[in-house]
């Protein structure tokens, strides 16, 4: 069977679409795993925050800086959907336990 010039033509515009189509999405693809472990360090994180009691806004603005600390790793990286799920997963513990000082959080944070 021979094929038409047209037909080749046809291909050959066709191949790098179908080619690009087969990659998928070429943007930043996080594991399940790396997600929840993400998760996980952001509720450890906020655990080991609401256990505290601060003497003043300052003793509090320390430990906030020791959680920042610990989100650089993301920041740095550039894993931002790794520091979105640590965030989500911080704030919604520390939300849980102690909601006037997530507020408190929230408000600094703007």
């Amino acid at each position: 069977m021979k094929m038409s010039l047209r037909t080749k033509h046809i291909l050959l515009l066709a191949m790098p679409l179908l080619l690009l189509s087969c990659g998928g999405k070429e943007t930043s693809h996080v594991s399940g795993e790396a997600l929840e472990a993400a998760r996980m360090a952001g509720r450890n994180a906020a655990k080991t925050f609401v256990s505290r009691e601060w003497k003043d806004s300052l003793e509090l603005h320390g430990q906030l800086l020791e959680v920042a600390a610990e989100r650089s790793k993301y920041t740095m990286e550039k894993r931002s959907e790794e520091l979105a799920a640590f965030d989500s997963a911080f704030i919604s513990t520390v939300r849980a336990t102690r909601p006037g000082l997530a507020e408190r959080i929230e408000r600094q944070r703007r």
